[in-house]
């Protein structure tokens, strides 16, 4: 079953029985209204309520909805679900790819994504797909030693950082979900 592994088997000297501990890997999606100046968490939700893995991407344009990462159909899957919970849609799903949860890029329009092929994990991209659903493109080849990204709504700018120099250093790369890498930030 998705989301849920069994450990530490044990099975009885006949080998008719077995006892095990079943551990479950899930992550809900809860939403609130931030109040005092954004410094208080108000009226919390849960919006996905099932034993999956649920992930927060980002929130659609019109703050009405958000974009969840999740495996409940088996496969990873980005839905649009609307805060009062009366509607998903999938946006996005791959039996072939292993998705890691993204950003949501400044102008709104693409989920920004980490994936590989399931059969090739060594090999991952940088992946970009509509909000509105489509086919996933990548954008450019995960470095060796990736070390995260980041989408800035107000800096109209995305990142992501690679360590070098055996871990010692980080360096930050700004890049365009439609252009690509760009220049050193730091």
């Amino acid at each position: 079953m998705p989301g849920i592994d069994a450990v530490s088997p044990s099975a009885t000297i006949d080998g008719k029985k077995l006892a095990y501990i079943r551990y479950t890997v899930n992550a809900s999606v809860l939403t609130g209204d931030l109040t005092n100046s954004g410094t208080r968490l108000t009226n919390m939700r849960e919006l996905t309520r099932d034993q999956y893995r649920n992930e927060i991407v980002g929130w659609t344009a019109d703050s009405q909805g958000v974009f969840i990462l999740s495996d409940r159909e088996g496969t990873s899957e980005i839905y649009r679900q609307t805060v009062d919970g009366s509607s998903t849609k999938t946006v996005f799903a791959s039996p072939n790819l292993d998705v890691h949860p993204g950003r949501i890029s400044p102008d709104g329009q693409w989920i920004i994504f980490r994936a590989g092929e399931k059969k090739t994990l060594d090999k991952q991209a940088i992946y970009r797909v509509s909000v509105n659903g489509g086919t996933p493109e990548a954008i450019f080849d995960l470095p060796r030693n990736w070390a995260g990204m980041s989408c800035a709504n107000r800096a109209a700018t995305c990142a992501f950082g690679e360590s070098v120099n055996d871990g010692r250093e980080l360096t930050i790369t700004e890049f365009d979900p439609v252009k690509g890498k760009g220049k050193q930030l730091a």
